[in-house]
């Protein structure tokens, strides 16, 4: 799979990206103004039925309108073009044509009469072919710009869609606007909207994707493993982990991380498989604590900040500005234009230059340094932030297998939260990736703590290969539901009278979904004991917690039921407690022996003092 994913819009995949081209025959383009507005009808399928409106008026002397030409994009068919006399359709010839990027269409209107300011209006129905790119559960549609010249007064597009098919999930401007009828919502595009040249739209509430992991082990192999974690925006289910981990744990930056120490000879695959939700990665809130804050504004390796150029440059961006917010979008725009994507690398072989490298040879970047760099310079700022890895969607490679190895940002705003960026996305296809990513982007681990660590397993043996390992790919529905299945018991106690309880509890998983156990709250009479725990467990495997309980804990509690409540929270379905009982049962054997030696020693050291003092006063 191809390292550090790009999107190249305009060069890839032409065929979308070719203007509208309009013009009027035996007409200057000073002596007409025309409006144009474009209206597509999106469905279940890839076609696209397409509604062309023109109203042209003449600005000079009386004339007679022969013929027009329009070139659109793709390939288009059942054409229709119609003359509008006083509301009325009238349906005039035309003639069409299809090349490799244009369908072609020269309409006549048998020279019609112009009149000095007279406004004529036509249309043009047809269906776009294999418009629309089905990938997963989302529909991907570019929506074209056009060749403006003097006559063209405005552009104006409506992209209508039924609600079925989802929200949006991307759009690649930040001027458009929604309006809700009924069962279907429409898509408002104006003239501004086409300042990159083309419109992307991706629609679908949220993306859904397979995912294994395969490597081939053998008796002593030891390594760790990392799996996808559950975010705000993204969800997992798991189908397999085999065999199951010796331990495992969630790490500073919210990775699980899977320790194996292989002793079974004949175990020689570890097999992980599951299934993810993902949505749009909008800023998210999440508690950072000011010790997290700490190390997410350290300067590290390939996180270079400190150089005399880079802290001017920073202050330059970000001295008149007051929010995070604001501060990372002048940085990701600096980072955007002073990059420039290396596509003739050879990125699998490619050591990471970082951004005190990329800085210093700016024409020699891929996604990794995009990344380093508008970390290290937030970071500079006083912004902490963190690099993210995972997979993405590009549909330029591959449209069978369109997943790539990819890497983007985050920055964390006090009123926001975590931001999502994506530079190398912004600088490649024009596109807005700030706080602006879709459901394309799937998160395998987060960077923050350290430039370096963790690193995702590429094989444990030499004679694995890598290139079967990891396998991730979108697909339309997820087969399985996730299912929280979390139980507690209590595996022992050992009580003793006037020296306290422990308790062992044992949580199991036996559902599909990680389970984050939050804390252990025990009731006793009156009184809470509660205990923070803050680690996960995974399916298909259980965790033990030890539980002290002190002599105030035990005073009304002796042979009584306790309530034992374990707070844990579904990356599904949000907080939920898992609630058992246990009966404290006190051991009084060992105290009453223990009673016996306490008074012999006692009653021995008072004998002793008694006697001793007798001497002293004898003395």
């Amino acid at each position: 799979m191809k390292k550090c994913g790009y999107t190249k819009f305009l060069m890839v995949l032409p065929i979308f990206f070719f203007f509208i081209l309009f013009s009027v025959k035996d007409v200057k383009s000073t002596e007409v103004s025309s409006v144009i507005d474009v209206t597509y009808f999106i469905d279940k399928g890839r076609n696209v039925k397409v509604q062309y409106s023109i109203k042209e008026t003449n600005l000079t002397e009386d004339k007679k309108l022969k013929s027009e030409t329009i070139k659109i994009p793709g390939k288009l068919s059942s054409i229709k073009v119609f003359l509008i006399n006083d509301g009325r359709r009238e349906e005039i010839p035309f003639l069409d044509k299809q090349d490799d990027e244009y369908h072609i269409v020269d309409v006549y209107f048998q020279n019609l009469k112009f009149g000095r300011g007279q406004t004529i209006s036509w249309l043009l129905d047809g269906v776009l072919l294999d418009s629309v790119e089905i990938v997963g559960n989302l529909r991907y549609f570019f929506v074209n710009g056009i060749i403006r010249t003097s006559e063209i007064k405005s552009y104006n597009v409506q992209v209508v869609y039924p609600k079925e098919v989802g929200g949006i999930n991307y759009l690649s401007t930040t001027h458009y606007g929604v309006i809700n009828e009924g069962e279907t919502q429409i898509v408002k595009l104006t003239d501004r909207s086409f300042d990159r040249g083309y419109v992307l739209i991706v629609l679908g509430n949220e993306q859904y994707y397979y995912f294994s992991l395969k490597y081939k082990v053998a008796k002593g192999v030891e390594g760790s493993v990392i799996i996808p974690p559950d975010t705000v925006n993204q969800m997992v289910i798991f189908t397999s982990l085999k065999p199951a981990p010796d331990s495992y744990f969630r790490d500073k930056d919210g990775n699980y991380i899977l320790n194996y120490k292989i002793t079974d000879k004949n175990v020689d695959e570890i097999f992980i498989e599951g299934y993810a939700t993902v949505k749009p990665h909008k800023n998210y809130t999440e508690t950072v604590s000011s010790g997290n804050v700490n190390e997410y504004l350290k300067e590290d390796k390939f996180w270079e900040y400190s150089s005399t150029s880079v802290l001017e440059k920073i202050k330059e961006l970000t001295s008149n500005l007051s929010s995070n917010y604001e501060k990372s979008s002048n940085i990701y725009n600096f980072v955007v234009s002073r990059l420039k994507y290396a596509e003739e690398k050879n990125i699998q072989a490619r050591e990471r230059l970082g951004a005190e490298g990329v800085w210093k040879d700016p024409d020699n970047a891929v996604c990794q340094e995009f990344s380093d760099l508008f970390i290290a310079m937030s970071r500079g700022a006083g912004i902490p932030a963190r690099e993210v890895d995972g997979y993405a969607v590009d549909i330029q490679k591959n449209i069978e297998s369109p997943m790539v190895l990819h890497s983007w940002a985050e920055f964390w705003d006090g009123n926001y939260g975590w931001v999502a960026v994506d530079p190398t996305w912004e600088n490649t296809s024009k596109g807005n990736y700030f706080n602006n990513i879709g459901s394309d982007h799937f998160i395998w681990m987060f960077r923050g703590t350290s430039s370096t660590s963790p690193i995702i397993p590429t094989t444990f043996l030499a004679n694995d290969d890598p290139a079967d390992n990891i396998k991730i790919s979108p697909i339309p529905k997820i087969p399985i539901l996730p299912l929280y299945e979390v139980s507690s018991n209590v595996l022992g106690n050992n009580c003793y009278f006037g020296l306290g309880c422990k308790l062992k509890l044992k949580i199991e998983n036996k559902g599909n979904t990680v389970a984050n156990v939050k804390s252990v709250n025990i009731k006793i009479g009156e009184r809470n004991l509660s205990k923070n725990v803050g680690k996960i467990v995974l399916p298909f495997t259980s965790l033990d917690i030890d539980v002290d309980m002190n002599i105030v804990d035990l005073v009304y509690v002796a042979n009584k039921n306790v309530e034992i409540e374990v707070h844990t929270f579904d990356p599904w379905g949000g907080e939920k407690t898992v609630k058992s009982l246990a009966t404290l049962n006190f051991k009084t054997t060992y105290l009453v022996v223990g009673g016996i030696i306490v008074s012999v020693l006692v009653i021995t050291v008072a004998f002793v003092v008694k006697i001793n003092r007798r001497k002293n006063k004898n003395i």
